[in-house]
């Protein structure tokens, strides 16, 4: 997606809005089952930048994730 502008998302509520989530009880802290999210009809490809970090876990060996970070791609297995 060369050239546009990636997605600001400022807020943890925000992101939980964008995806379709109920509102978090703390406004520092939400937990959120991957498994529980609809699925998406394809993968997006898009750029985003957050103001809060993400902490993610598995307890699947076969869950993968390839995210960009700055230049390089890094799967998470």
């Amino acid at each position: 997606m060369a050239g546009n502008l990636p997605l600001k998302i400022k807020s943890i509520q925000e992101l939980l809005q964008l995806r379709g989530l109920p509102d978090t009880k703390h406004p520092l802290i939400s937990l959120i089952d991957i498994t529980a999210l609809p699925e998406r009809p394809k993968p997006v490809d898009m750029s985003l930048t957050t103001d809060f970090y993400f902490i993610g876990m598995s307890r699947s060996t076969e869950a993968c994730l390839k995210m960009k970070y700055g230049q390089q791609e890094y799967d998470f297995r």
